[in-house]
């Protein structure tokens, strides 16, 4: 619908100012032309009344921004669904980063608790070894004393008579 400035006014959407005998363009919306025409500001120019010098072409001005702004409320609309869809991938990445994190220092704990369990057992082994040179030496030795210190002579046999 199509308004006449009969009081000068402001459009609070534009900060555009418009004068008496201006059309009010681009048309306001449906409360806005409420507000101002019972303020006083507007009236209704009947669709069969010519059009006021100027503004030739505004309707389809007027159409054409009003499909350029539905096409970016679409497109806000598109961003914000990727962004939300960004914004849960994130939060899904930030989850397995942190799992992994907590299974890596889980590992790293285990692998010293294991290092120390080898180096334990390490040293259990050496301690085995040692025992089992102590055993085994002893034995040598006493063997390598007797061989040597004990030269025997061989036993003289007798033979019976008769």
């Amino acid at each position: 619908m199509r308004y006449l400035v009969i009081s000068p006014c402001e459009d609070v959407r534009t900060g555009k100012a418009f004068e008496e005998g201006d059309e009010f363009l681009p048309e306001p919306d449906d409360a806005q032309a409420v507000r101002l025409v019972n303020a006083g500001c507007l009236r209704v120019i009947p669709d069969d009344a010519p059009r006021l010098p100027g503004t030739e072409g505004t309707d389809a001005l007027i159409a054409d921004l009003r499909e350029q702004l539905d096409r970016a409320g679409d497109t806000i609309v598109g961003l914000n669904l990727r962004l939300d869809q960004a914004v849960n991938e994130a939060g899904q990445l930030a989850s397995d980063l942190k799992t992994a994190i907590e299974h890596r220092n889980t590992a790293s704990d285990e692998s010293l608790g294991l290092r120390g369990e080898n180096e334990k057992l390490a040293a259990r082994v050496a301690d085995l070894e040692q025992q089992l040179d102590a055993a085994t030496k002893p034995a040598d030795d006493k063997g390598e004393d007797q061989s040597g210190a004990s030269e025997t002579a061989p036993a003289k046999t007798t033979k019976a008579k008769g």
